[in-house]
């Protein structure tokens, strides 16, 4: 499974036996910044992140993993979270109740380095796959059809502006594009699609802007960066979707 390069960040006071993980990422493309006081990784923690990496057991702090996991799933509460441990598969299971989308045994006697990178992007997957899982089952079927239709719109309408068409024809053919796709389906309100955006675009991620990261995600391709810098010049457009120039 390929992953887009990930900005990462460590939670661990001894960073001695998590710079080989560090390390290993790097190599693979990603950025790692890293925190040794949980104080201040839940300081630095944000949506800017990717996936967040958190140390169980800290000597010079009060608060464990549980502690640091609960603060940030209110905090960030879409980044996957995995928990760093040597307690193994038996212990493990009650930590993960906190929102940890994974957990990554740090300690294997004698584990070569070849398998321990191999653990690690696994690792990886799983901890996106299920963070997923978790951020998908908020909406219904029904909810990212919807939505799926209107960012089909919203793409449709830079293509006619690229042609030179002019406002008013662009929001008609958007009207009448949305209709032709499906005539049952009603579009999302105004309201909710400028919260979408707006908290997408300002990077400020919560819970109710997890349906176009989750459209995003599954899309790659999406035209979304270009369709937005062409919102700045479709006045007319953007009053349509009550969607404003940040």
């Amino acid at each position: 499974m390929k992953h887009e390069i990930m900005t990462i960040l460590f939670i661990d006071d001894e960073k001695r036996k998590v710079h080989p993980l560090m390390d290993a990422l790097i190599n693979l493309g990603h950025t790692v910044d890293y925190r040794d006081n949980p104080d201040d990784g839940i300081a630095a923690a944000s949506h800017h992140y990717n996936l967040i990496f958190v140390d169980f057991t800290f000597e010079m702090s009060d608060k464990d993993g549980t502690d640091i996991g609960m603060e940030l799933r209110k905090k960030c509460s879409l980044v996957p979270l995995v928990l760093l441990t040597a307690y193994g598969k038996e212990k493990i299971r009650d930590f993960i109740y906190v929102g940890f989308d994974d957990y990554f045994d740090k300690h294997i006697e004698g584990e070569r380095v070849t398998d321990k990178k191999r653990r690690l992007v696994n690792c990886l997957e799983v901890a996106i796959a299920n963070s997923q899982k978790r951020i998908k089952s908020i909406f219904s079927d029904d909810e990212l059809k919807l939505a799926n239709l209107r960012l089909d719109a919203i793409e449709h309408a830079l293509s006619l502006l690229l042609t030179n068409r002019t406002d008013e024809n662009i929001v008609r053919k958007v009207n009448d594009y949305e209709k032709g796709i499906d005539s049952a389906a009603k579009p999302i309100t105004r309201s909710r699609l400028l919260t979408f955006f707006s908290l997408y675009e300002k990077g400020r991620l919560n819970e109710d802007a997890l349906k176009v990261r989750q459209l995003l995600i599954e899309n790659p391709t999406s035209k979304w960066p270009e369709t937005r810098k062409a919102f700045k010049k479709v006045s007319v457009l953007i009053k349509e979707f009550n969607i404003h120039s940040l």
